[in-house]
């Protein structure tokens, strides 16, 4: 039979949020894909929308794993079937792993920061990462782990050395970052920008900063820190709606506790002038292109700040290297493919854009541009302004794809000093490209991820040499 519910959690709410007890276990064990149980392992079982982990418990704890979770619903239901595996009974799998990860990350006991943010979310934390590494063992989520599964499973990845954590955190509805802020409590808290992502979900920009702002509620109810970003203006309007929250603005405005004074792009990134609240102004260099790095940075330097440190002057910042976020890859005749795809929204499509602009020119510059996603009634216009915004752009050809961002297109087509080109899929583009780019051309891809423009870069690496003069 089950092994019985009560041996190992005790229910705390009307939820039946399950909650370690009695139980000694390694997080190591513990895994939620079938594939990849330890032997000796834990199996935690989840539903998502197309699949349903249960379905292979039997099979699972029948060859490798030793123990297994179960939702009560889903057990009474194949009884014959489970009764004699070695099973934890839950009220629900999901939340009984988010407690799992809760109770380690307590365990542990060191400070966790959690970021959020319509956009920039993983290149602040890599940031992050990169200006903590010299003086901390830090621990990240890895890729975009960053949703209520994704976040546990950063948490239970701890080890007794780590001194350190960042947790991404996402979101596509109002309490969702609560939710998060709930299962990894963190101490401290970085908003890098509320902007339009998500906009099909919530409706309006206001419900945006709400969602955003729930990071900096459960701060000010734990007594933690938020970095703000001080030119964000949503930020602005809704730190008045928590009084008692300990917040340090970091940005170009006057009242920032890390201000930056100067940015000067190079061929190799950026060169910035900042001022903290002690001492002359400092220089740091910083890999990356684009001034709302440069902002992200203030933020990651302000919690540095926080901790009682500081980085030497001409410090460079080198963050780790992530695909399809300013991904820059050579082919011959000095041709470079800037993969800045991994997703898209109308604050990120301009801040990439105006990277791609502010690059030295060695030869013509392209955009390829694919559909926003997520923008709910207001994507035909948000379409066509970003269409009206390239208009500015030195660009010597911009190529949109996708029925979606038709718009764009017939926004942009009305300069004189660029071509536009429409396509219906990722392979005529390709194909088209195939034939036009030449040596020194820079191309320049970003879209949704839905989008899927990785294909036309792959189309493109795959292509002989001789289509690339």
């Amino acid at each position: 039979m089950p092994i019985e519910q009560q041996a190992f959690f005790q229910t705390v709410s009307a939820k039946k949020t399950a909650v370690v007890s009695d139980f000694n276990w390694e997080p190591q064990l513990i895994s939620t894909d079938s594939r990849t149980i330890p032997p000796g392992g834990i199996f935690i079982p989840l539903r998502g929308e197309n699949h349903d982990g249960h379905v292979f418990l039997k099979q699972v704890l029948e060859s490798t794993a030793r123990l297994g979770f179960c939702d009560e619903a889903y057990f009474q239901a194949h009884q014959t079937e489970l009764a004699d595996l070695p099973l934890i009974l839950v009220s629900d799998t999901l939340v009984a792993y988010q407690s799992l990860a809760r109770q380690w990350r307590r365990q542990m006991n060191l400070p966790v920061v959690g970021i959020t943010g319509s956009s920039g979310k993983t290149s602040t934390k890599e940031l992050l990462a990169a200006v903590l590494a010299p003086f901390y063992k830090v621990h990240k989520n890895a890729l975009n782990y960053n949703n209520q599964i994704g976040v546990p499973k950063t948490l239970l990845e701890l080890t007794p050395e780590d001194q350190i954590c960042i947790v991404e955190m996402g979101m596509r509805g109002l309490g969702q970052i609560d939710e998060l802020a709930r299962i990894s409590e963190p101490n401290v808290g970085l908003i890098s920008q509320i902007g339009t992502a998500h906009l099909s979900e919530l409706g309006s920009q206001e419900n945006i900063a709400r969602a955003k702002w729930e990071l900096a509620e459960y701060l000010q109810a734990h007594q933690g820190l938020l970095l703000g970003q001080a030119d964000d203006a949503w930020q602005r309007q809704m730190a008045p709606t928590t009084p008692e929250l300990k917040l340090l603005w970091c940005g170009a405005a006057p009242d920032s506790t890390v201000r930056l004074l100067s940015v000067e792009e190079s061929e190799e990134g950026q060169t910035l002038i900042y001022q903290l609240p002690e001492g002359p102004p400092r220089r740091l260099r910083l890999c990356l292109p684009g001034q709302h790095q440069a902002r992200n940075l203030m933020l990651c330097l302000g919690y540095l700040y926080s901790l009682g440190h500081s980085l030497p002057d001409n410090f460079e910042v080198v963050p780790e290297q992530l695909s399809g976020r300013n991904e820059q890859i050579h082919l011959p005749g000095e041709i470079t493919l800037i993969n800045d795809a991994y997703n898209a929204n109308p604050d990120s499509m301009r801040a990439a854009l105006q990277v791609l602009a502010s690059l030295p020119a060695k030869g013509r510059k392209w955009a390829v541009l694919g559909k926003m996603a997520e923008l709910g009634p207001s994507s035909e216009r948000f379409h066509r302004e970003l269409g009206n915004y390239c208009l500015n752009l030195p660009l010597h050809g911009l190529c949109v794809i996708g029925a979606e961002a038709r718009p764009l297109a017939e926004a942009a087509s009305k300069s004189a000093a660029f071509e536009v080109h429409f396509f219906e899929s990722n392979a005529s583009c390709a194909k088209f490209l195939q034939g036009q780019i030449q040596a020194q051309d820079q191309i320049f891809f970003k879209g949704s991820r839905s989008a899927r423009l990785e294909e036309v870069i792959a189309a493109l690496l795959a292509a002989p040499q001789k289509a690339h003069p």
